[in-house]
């Protein structure tokens, strides 16, 4: 009998996290040993002096992540550091070392930004920031993350080449050498073939 590979995904079950969580159940997250996989990280609160792209944590935010990527052996193809989301094209080996780059990324990542302090002392000023625009929706049992991070495995080939550009365009969008343009729902497409898979 043939051992089948616990990294072949069918196309329609490689997408994962974020908002489509929303009201479904759990189940685990689609990786590949093989391919690469793009993840996003947000968090509603990285705003005004929060942000992520801010002098005083963009460099800190890549050194965590850079440091991370080489203490669990996580291949980092590029990076997108937004104003409050984080875009990373990586590749892992193992699910144990997924988990524990992603506990420590976010983790590390949350403290910074809250100078050290707890969630509760960082909302009441964020809390001010908002006053008068209603405090952001979040995911249940998330704090400074708005939701569980959202990934995709990517294929290799036209569909990585894509999904590349698509980083590249965040990148400059953030530093502000292009300006932002809206467009279409990049993963619309990929949403709409997982809905019957996710709805209980």
């Amino acid at each position: 009998m043939k051992q089948q590979n616990p990294f072949k995904i069918p196309s329609h079950k490689k997408i994962f996290g974020g908002a489509l969580l929303n009201g479904r159940r759990k189940g685990a997250r689609p990786l590949s040993a093989s391919q690469a996989m793009h993840l996003v990280l947000k968090s509603q609160w990285a705003t005004a002096a929060d942000k992520f792209t801010t002098r005083a944590n963009k460099s800190i935010v890549e050194g965590i992540i850079a440091s991370a990527a080489r203490r669990y052996g996580i291949r980092i193809y590029q990076s997108a550091i937004c104003g409050n989301h984080i875009h990373l094209m990586i590749r892992t080996k193992r699910r144990w070392l997924y988990r524990a780059f992603i506990s420590v990324v976010t983790g590390l990542i949350a403290q910074h930004v809250m100078q050290q302090q707890s969630y509760e002392v960082f909302m009441t000023t964020k809390r001010k920031e908002f006053a008068g625009e209603g405090v952001p929706q979040q995911e249940k049992g998330q704090a400074f993350w708005q939701h569980r991070p959202f990934s995709r495995v990517v294929n290799w080939g036209r569909d990585y080449q894509k999904c590349l550009k698509y980083l590249t365009q965040n990148t400059l969008e953030a530093l502000g050498f292009i300006q932002y343009t809206q467009r279409r729902d990049y993963y619309a497409r990929w949403r709409i073939s997982l809905e019957p898979v996710l709805v209980c």
